[in-house]
């Protein structure tokens, strides 16, 4: 994309508010260093993703993102609530 399109200078990564996502944003940031990019910026989500902020802001339930499951885990005693966070924790790494 940046050759057929030397004049982009900005680049802003939005992907997934997990671990996958965080991950490859460093990935491709690493990739575009060096490149015509003079600045890359890195948007997250609030929640889970793109899609789960969209639901959000329209009143529907939205998947927390990685954060704010960690939060949830420490803050919580051994309860239904926590081992359902737990096991989407597990899932995740």
């Amino acid at each position: 994309m940046l050759k057929v399109n030397p004049g982009i200078k900005v680049v802003c990564l939005c992907l997934d508010h997990d671990i996958a996502g965080m991950k490859a944003m460093d990935r491709i940031e690493e990739h575009l260093r060096g490149t015509v990019c003079r600045e890359i910026k890195r948007e997250l989500s609030v929640w889970k993703d793109w899609n789960e902020d969209c639901k959000a802001a329209h009143g529907q339930e939205a998947q927390p993102a990685y954060h704010k499951l960690v939060e949830k885990q420490r803050e919580c005693p051994i309860t239904e609530e926590r081992q359902s966070a737990d096991d989407t924790l597990m899932m995740v790494n």
